[in-house]
Formats: structure tokens, sequence, C-alpha cells
């Protein structure tokens, strides 16, 4: 079993949606914000869920707009996939 991250990363908001390896929704579409406050609130969401479980987190590749989030997420010990759009 594994939680599939998807993360849509625009230049003032990011759009984050999880599912797990069922195909079932685990957590419906959120926006959070592309500062701190925003990845804390993505934190909280991830926290939410089951730790034992693996966490596949996928970011569309957007330069510059998503490299903070990317280095959060890592610094999470979280795989981090970039996937070109």
């Amino acid at each position: 079993m594994s939680f599939f991250v998807g993360i849509d990363v625009a230049k003032y908001k990011r759009d984050v949606a999880i599912i797990d390896s069922d195909d079932v929704i685990v957590h419906t579409p959120t926006c959070f914000s592309n500062d701190i406050e925003g990845f804390t609130t993505l934190k909280r969401i991830l926290d939410q869920l089951d730790q034992t479980i693996a966490f596949k987190v996928g970011i569309e590749v957007a330069g510059y707009y998503g490299r903070n989030l990317v280095s959060f997420l890592r610094n999470l010990d979280l795989g981090v996939n970039e996937l070109n759009p």
C-alpha cells in the first residue's frame, strides 16, 4: 500500500490531492500558498495520514516556482519525483 501525493505548481499557490494504491481519494484536492505557511499546511495534511505507509510524491516541474517546495519535502525525507507536464 502507498499514498500517492500529486502536487500541481502555479506561481502563487499549489494544489495537492492524495489517493491510495486502491485509487481511493484519501484527501480531497486542497490549495495551499507558496510560502512556509502553505508548506506547513501541507505537512499537517501529510501528518494526519498513516505514517507506516509509504508516500510517493509527484510534483510538476515548474522551474523556480517549485524549488522551495521540493526542498521542503526532501528535508522531510519524502521521496519527490519531479514530473514534466
